[in-house]
């Protein structure tokens, strides 16, 4: 949500193109009160969305509700609400996943509470586990190549426990015992967002960054005298400060007193000089400048920071947090 985004846009926008068509399922109550599906068709309007009387059991029984609501009966795939990853090949339909992500590769990822795998040297994975039995943890996405299948276990499962939760991953494990072939799918850069406190400090990861153009990133330059803008020096240490703040998925916003008849001039000697923005204001006064922002629960004090630097000296690089 850095970029105003609500969680399950960050969780299903990057899936979207790899699949025919998208499913929700929503609490009824959750739905009246915070009118989701509404919400959902708005963001996705090609999705289907179900909504759900009661509080199932868990996600496995939430799945099978879904798969005969929807009559689904091909491949799918199971991804959880709250979190986000990459993965480098696609799901291929007549085979069975379960992704996964490297331990040692995410370090910053809480361990506690992720299901972990044990895999063969055959690239098949031979059980799960919420015990640390390898390297390799469960991400949120499993891939069924058929949804009987799915089901048949599932009812498998509901026969053999009485209580507790339903998890994904104990019909899984019915399925490998019924010798059911499941792959580890190993995928990166997840991205966890499983309590409301992940999900805060996620967004607080992410900022909006306004830097004056002359005096900060190039050498201070005049409309009237030399050097002129447009053919002053960029300063390399600003620029590649910017840059990395660019590139780490940060917005940034540049911003001069210089006239709105200097823009492409400004904006070519921004691409000669390499320089990585996401929008350029002109004509902003040439005198005190203030941010003022707005701070809640969802968006915690404090929101809005400032740092005077003096010109053409790049102290700057050394005040960002």
């Amino acid at each position: 949500m850095s970029s105003g985004k609500l969680m399950i846009q960050e969780t299903v926008e990057s899936f979207t193109s790899h699949f025919e068509q998208i499913f929700f399922a929503v609490l009824k109550e959750h739905d009246e009160k915070f009118h989701a599906s509404i919400i959902l068709k708005k963001l996705f309007p090609t999705s289907k969305v179900m909504i759900i009387n009661e509080v199932t059991r868990g996600q496995a029984e939430t799945i099978a509700k879904m798969i005969e609501f929807f009559n689904i009966t091909d491949s799918f795939l199971v991804k959880d609400s709250d979190s986000n990853f990459k993965f480098s090949s696609a799901y291929e339909s007549d085979k069975n996943y379960v992704s996964v992500c490297n331990a040692k590769k995410t370090p910053e990822t809480l361990l506690y509470n992720k299901s972990f795998v044990e895999i063969s040297n055959q690239e098949y994975i031979l059980r799960t586990s919420l015990d640390i039995i390898s390297n390799y943890f469960s991400c949120g996405g499993y891939f069924f190549s058929n949804a009987s299948e799915f089901i048949e276990n599932f009812y498998k499962y509901e026969e053999m426990q009485m209580e507790g939760e339903f998890f994904i991953a104990n019909v899984i494990d019915v399925m490998i015992d019924d010798n059911h072939i499941f792959h580890p799918k190993e995928c990166t850069e997840l991205k966890d967002w499983g309590t409301f406190e992940d999900w805060i400090n996620y967004k607080k990861s992410k900022s909006c960054y306004f830097f004056d153009i002359d005096g900060v990133i190039y050498e201070n330059g005049s409309e009237f005298w030399e050097p002129r803008w447009g053919e002053s020096k960029v300063m390399i240490n600003a620029k590649n400060k910017v840059n990395d703040l660019f590139n780490s998925g940060n917005q940034i916003i540049l911003t001069t007193s210089r006239s709105e008849e200097f823009r492409e001039k400004t904006m070519n000697q921004l691409k000669n000089d390499g320089v990585s923005y996401h929008q350029l204001v002109m004509g902003i006064f040439h005198g005190t400048r203030y941010m003022i922002n707005d701070y809640s629960n969802t968006n915690p004090y404090p929101v809005a920071k400032a740092i005077n630097t003096k010109r053409n000296s790049c102290d700057f690089i050394e005040m960002i947090d």
